[in-house]
């Protein structure tokens, strides 16, 4: 696994330093830059001169006639620690015959104090005071880092001057541009969308782990996501989006978010780390050392925030004090894995794996402070991004590892604890579960037995009586469509008269067996409500047509069934039918649905039998029932 990690680093770093010493020349270029001759992008540091003003106190003009100045060996300004103030300059020229404008960038969001002077013939002829300290209006353009728009008119020439100041006095390599605006605008467009994309998928992955905490309750999840917004946040002010767009009129804010946010992160590592790796158990010192490195990085988030309230004097050790402590915590958290996997904790090998990466990306980061060690390049210059990006992503997967491992824990522990209480559990106490449960179902088949008609098997009307209002008030909820019918064998006394008692109960059994082959949908059902009379209740957002053709093929099948009848003008036994459709908006009472219904079928009984009704409860009317 160390083996591993030391290729990555090597790979990681040898790419970094290939695609840097390709991409930039290292030699200066002194003397004016044509911006008539101007590419696409052209990079400045190496064409201009830089002065060190370590008392602070020089003014422009005395800077200028400073003969301090010296040409800039690097590429890119690369001041290291120091808490000197910086001059830099150099010279333009536009030789072609039409004024021409290119856009000058200053490409480090965090200088906290940056002048620059357009001057002519020794006259400033237009100046900008802007940095992380001055209001986000004050810069000439809205970028995230500081741009600059310059004009040289046809034939003429300017000096460009830059006063360069922090009040820590650490500084990070700072590449100077010079673009085309037009090229500068689709710079932007694609650092803003390759940024965009970065913030995305960092969103995406905080959103998935916050459902999971909340569907699974596993603290890790709830760490994870915590860690990866605190990081978020850092990196939003880190990167100058935080000042552009959120807190553009907070300046003393913005001077604390580089290191009083960067505080936050590691608070969320630790609590992710400790928590994934169960440090206490596993590893006690291991733990303490976590927690009490994170609280020191408290101390110098104080001391910052007093020397921003002018309580102290600035000092360059308080920063260098957190980078040496947020190193520590790294390789605390990266040995803390690195223990874990000896220990045989099997969700450590991703851990280490994705730690790693913010580790190489950070440490190539850190290693561009070192003046001429790292070009910066694109890799280089997002070092820190893509390390996070795939740290995430890799915790994520560590995460999904680490989650199954629990669970086949907990599944083992669950089998084993059953197997005791089986292994355990006496004759007696398996009697009265298994007494317990026969009791119960002899209640549930005595409550059934209750419900069911004994002859047909149909619902009773006690049934009936529960389940007519319960799915009436529930079609009304859902605003759904519900109807009832009446049914009533034709001349039924009349073929009892003829054919005896038994053979009509033979007949009502086997009129019922179609009403229950019919009836499938759990929303429909039939009862028995008494002697020949039988109610039938659907319940369907499907309405009217379903219900119609339903009923009338119930009808239908009743005379299939051929059961002679030579006392009814059919021949054979037939039903009349009543049935009420409504919507449940519609103004009506469970006592009114059941009247229309049975007024429904008074009417089937009128007009000759053996057919379907079908009426809506404003078209019943008042009528007496016939009793047969």
């Amino acid at each position: 696994m160390i083996r591993s990690l030391i290729l990555l680093a090597g790979l990681l770093l040898l790419l970094s330093v290939a695609g840097g010493c390709l991409a930039h020349p290292t030699q200066p270029d002194p003397g004016p830059i044509d911006i008539a001759l101007t590419p696409t992008i052209k990079e400045l540091a190496r064409h201009v001169e830089i002065l060190e003003d370590p008392t602070q106190r020089l003014d422009l003009a005395a800077a200028l006639v400073s003969v301090d100045w010296q040409q800039n060996r690097y590429d890119n300004l690369n001041f290291g620690a120091s808490s000197a103030v910086w001059w830099v300059r150099f010279d333009l020229s536009n030789d072609s015959g039409q004024d021409r404008r290119v856009v000058l960038e200053v490409d480090w969001p965090l200088l906290d104090w940056l002048d620059v002077y357009l001057i002519r013939t020794g006259r400033v002829i237009d100046a900008w005071r802007t940095g992380d300290q001055r209001p986000f209006a004050s810069r000439p353009l809205n970028s995230r880092d500081f741009a600059f728009p310059l004009e040289v008119p046809a034939g003429q020439s300017r000096q460009v001057v830059m006063r360069l100041a922090l009040s820590d006095g650490i500084y990070d390599p700072v590449p100077l541009h010079l673009w085309a605006p037009t090229a500068y605008t689709d710079a932007r467009q694609w650092d803003n969308l390759l940024t965009g994309a970065y913030y995305g998928a960092l969103l995406a992955l905080l959103l998935y782990n916050l459902l999971l905490f909340f569907s699974t309750r596993e603290r890790n999840f709830l760490n994870y996501s915590l860690y990866l917004s605190l990081l978020v946040l850092w990196n939003l002010g880190f990167l100058g989006y935080g000042y552009q767009y959120l807190w553009p009129d907070h300046s003393w804010w913005n001077n604390q978010v580089d290191l009083g946010l960067s505080w936050l992160p590691h608070i969320g590592a630790a609590l992710f780390v400790t928590q994934y790796l169960e440090t206490r158990k596993r590893m006690p010192v291991f733990h303490w050392l976590i927690l009490g490195v994170t609280a020191g990085m408290g101390i110098p988030v104080c001391l910052a925030l007093a020397d921003s309230l002018g309580w102290i004097a600035p000092s360059a050790w308080v920063v260098n004090g957190a980078m040496v402590m947020s190193s520590v915590l790294a390789l605390l958290f990266l040995s803390a894995g690195v223990l874990a996997v000896r220990q045989g904790f099997r969700s450590a090998y991703w851990f280490v794996f994705a730690w790693s990466f913010l580790t190489v990306g950070v440490l190539i980061y850190a290693l561009t402070s070192f003046p001429g060690l790292l070009p910066t390049n694109m890799f280089i210059k997002n070092s820190v991004n893509i390390g996070s990006a795939l740290e995430f992503l890799f915790l994520a997967l560590a995460l999904g590892s680490r989650f199954n491992q629990l669970k086949d824990e907990k599944l083992a522990a669950e089998r084993h604890a059953v197997e005791l209480q089986t292994a355990h559990a006496n004759t007696l106490e398996l009697r009265v579960q298994e007494r317990t449960s026969q009791l119960r179902e002899a209640l549930l088949r005595i409550d059934e037995l209750a419900r069911r008609d004994d002859l047909t098997q149909l619902l009773n009307r006690r049934a009936f009586n529960e389940i007519y209002r319960r799915e009436f008030s529930r079609s009304r909820r859902e605003n759904a469509w519900i109807g009832f019918c009446m049914m009533d064998v034709d001349h039924f006394k009349r073929y009892n008269d003829h054919y005896g008692h038994m053979a009509g109960d033979e007949a009502l059994r086997r009129m019922a067996g179609v009403l229950s082959d019919s009836l499938r949908r759990p929303a429909d059902y039939a009862f028995r409500l008494g002697g020949e009379e039988f109610g039938l209740l659907l319940v369907s957002a499907a309405f009217p047509q379903r219900a119609i053709g339903l009923i009338e093929q119930i009808r239908t099948r009743i005379l299939d069934l051929a059961i002679p009848h030579v006392r009814n003008g059919a021949g054979v036994v037939s039903s009349s039918f009543g049935l009420v459709l409504a919507h449940a908006p519609d103004l009506y009472s469970p006592e009114s649905l059941y009247r229309d219904a049975d007024l429904a079928l008074y009417r089937a009984k009128q007009e000759g039998r053996n057919r379907v009704v079908v009426v809506h409860p404003q078209e019943s009317r008042s009528a007496d029932i016939p009793d047969d």
